[in-house]
């Protein structure tokens, strides 16, 4: 081989790896762009998730103060019906 010949054979090595190179870089920058737009989704998909959670759990302490509201109402009740020497617990 002659130093001719090598260095042709040298000088398209070369190009082809920097043309390699430059499809790789691409092919980088493509992916973080999808990588991006993928985060971007999942950031939105976790803040509704999250408002939805919010809203459950409000809704949870609505309904136990509800419960607390009723629980103490019937006793109440109990103790007046228990007051007037009704026999409502043998009907």
């Amino acid at each position: 081989m002659t130093l001719k010949h090598f260095k042709a054979l040298n000088s398209n090595n070369s190009h082809q790896s920097s043309n390699n190179k430059m499809d790789q870089m691409d092919s980088y920058e493509e992916n973080e762009e999808r990588y991006k737009v993928m985060i971007l989704a999942l950031e939105k998909r976790c803040a509704e998730i999250k408002k939805s959670n919010e809203a459950l759990a409000a809704r949870s302490k609505v309904i136990r103060k509800l419960i607390k509201r009723r629980s103490r109402d019937v006793e109440i009740l109990k103790a007046r019906l228990d007051k007037f020497g009704d026999s409502w617990r043998f009907v």
